[in-house]
């Protein structure tokens, strides 16, 4: 899917020096950066879920080590 994307001028420079540096191009850059950010969220997620299944399943548990 095409695309087009602006950015302010101090933004367009920073991608352009780190996509230099790492040897991609801007487009390149800034797919591997969209998919660190789709990852980083999808993991979030993912120990959001398990630290909420932790507080429900140990509701009981940890009321008790609170008051120990």
């Amino acid at each position: 899917m095409a695309m087009t994307v602006r950015f302010q001028a101090k933004l367009d420079l920073d991608l352009e020096a780190v996509a230099a540096a790492q040897g991609l191009s801007k487009q390149q850059a800034l797919v591997a950066a969209v998919e660190a950010y789709v990852e980083r969220n999808k993991q979030q997620g993912i120990v959001q879920e398990a630290f909420d299944l932790v507080l429900e399943r140990d509701a009981e548990l940890l009321a008790r080590l609170a008051d120990a």
